[in-house]
C-alpha cells in the first residue's frame, strides 16, 4: 500500500511537469513598430493639414483640392475629417496585423501596407502644398520724380 501510494505521488508530481510545455509564443498585436507607424500616420496628417492652411493662406486663388474636406476649409474641418481618415488607415493597420497573428505568421508585413500608402499620400500632398506660391497683389506702377523715365 506504502508503495502504491509513492507512486501514485510521484506519477502526479511528474505528470502536470510534463504537460506543462512551453506555449508557442504568439505575436504582440500593439507592439513597438504599430505604435511607431501610428505616431507617422498622426504627424503626416498634421503636415498635410498645416501645409493646406498655409497654402491657402498665403495665396488667395488656392483651393482644396480633396472634394471630402469642400473648398475653403477651416483648421477644425481638416483635422476632423483627416483624423478620421487617418484613424480608420490606422485601424485597417491594426486589423491587417491581428489577421496575420491569428492566422498563426506573427512576422507578417502586409499590416504595413495602410501605413505606407497613407503616409506616401499625405506627404506628397504636404509636399505639394508647400511648393504653392503666394499669390502677387496687384502693384501700380508709380514713376518717379513726375513720369521722368517711365514710357
Amino acid at each position: 500500500m506504502k508503495s502504491a501510494l509513492v507512486g501514485l505521488l510521484c506519477l502526479l508530481l511528474i505528470t502536470p511537469a510534463g504537460a506543462q510545455e512551453k506555449p508557442e509564443k504568439k505575436g504582440k498585436l500593439f507592439d513597438r513598430k504599430l505604435i511607431v507607424a501610428g505616431l507617422t500616420m498622426l504627424a503626416a496628417q498634421i503636415a498635410d493639414a498645416e501645409t493646406s492652411l498655409a497654402a491657402m493662406r498665403r495665396n488667395r486663388n488656392s483651393r482644396e483640392a480633396n472634394p471630402i474636406y469642400g473648398q475653403q476649409p477651416g483648421r477644425r474641418r481638416l483635422y476632423a475629417v483627416g483624423g478620421a481618415l487617418t484613424g480608420l488607415a490606422f485601424l485597417t493597420a491594426v486589423a491587417a496585423k491581428q489577421h496575420s497573428i491569428r492566422q498563426g505568421n506573427p512576422d507578417s508585413k502586409l499590416w504595413l501596407l495602410p501605413v505606407v500608402v497613407h503616409n506616401t499620400g499625405r506627404g506628397l500632398a504636404a509636399w505639394h502644398n508647400s511648393r504653392i506660391p503666394a499669390s502677387r497683389p496687384r502693384v501700380l506702377r508709380v514713376c518717379p520724380a513726375a513720369g521722368a523715365g517711365c514710357r
